[in-house]
């Protein structure tokens, strides 16, 4: 990094060892942390300053408004449902059930998209829920993340019939568990409607959405 000598460094947040260096060497340094709405939009609206490139940076907000926007006029009169978000999951038991609170941007976008995160009343943007709460809170809908991941079909399945240890959970019973398997899935930025409109998708079948 010191040998290229960048005249902007843009950084997701803060990165001590990094930020230490810059201030070493004179780099400028851009803090851009993204994980709600809003600083989604803040951040690119900072690059684009920090860039000389304000037009650009309006137009892509402005992109980003009417993919939500569609989303949201979509599924306006389709019944809602209670959801359970699952961000992390690497095992094949309930014992780790990561998951997010109102403050992340993806409780946000299943909000969009149709749905009520049952966590909702959680400040945390991600902690890790227990399977007695899971049951308590009984979600209609499974939306698990697996963002990226290269797994196979039969790894997919095992995956869903996980799920079958609570089965008085409504989501399980009538078997609404899906995966999200887009690289996408977890990256707030310029893709937000897209994972907005797969959630909604998933929330309600019936629904046709383009996000381009």
């Amino acid at each position: 990094i010191t040998a290229l000598a960048p005249e902007l460094i843009i950084l997701p947040g803060k990165m001590e060892k990094l930020s230490a260096l810059a201030e070493q060497n004179h780099f400028k340094v851009l803090n851009a942390h993204m994980d709600d709405l809003k600083t989604i939009h803040d951040s690119i609206r900072a690059i684009g300053g920090a860039l000389n490139s304000m037009p650009q940076a309006e137009a892509l907000c402005k992109k980003i408004d009417d993919d939500l926007a569609a989303v949201r006029n979509a599924v306006k009169d389709e019944p809602r449902a209670n959801v359970l978000i699952i961000n992390s999951r690497q095992g094949h038991d309930l014992n780790n059930l990561f998951t997010v609170g109102r403050m992340s941007f993806v409780s946000e976008l299943t909000d969009i998209a149709g749905g009520d995160n049952i966590f909702n009343d959680t400040d945390k943007p991600y902690f890790e829920a227990s399977k007695e709460s899971v049951v308590a809170r009984a979600p209609e809908v499974i939306i698990e993340f697996h963002s990226g991941e290269n797994i196979s079909t039969e790894e997919q399945a095992r995956y869903v019939a996980d799920w079958s240890e609570l089965d008085g959970v409504p989501a399980v019973r009538n078997k609404r568990i899906y995966l999200f398997l887009e690289t996408y899935g977890l990256r707030p930025g310029p893709r937000i409607g897209l994972i907005a409109a797969r959630i909604a998708t998933l929330l309600h079948p019936k629904v046709s959405i383009q996000i381009l």
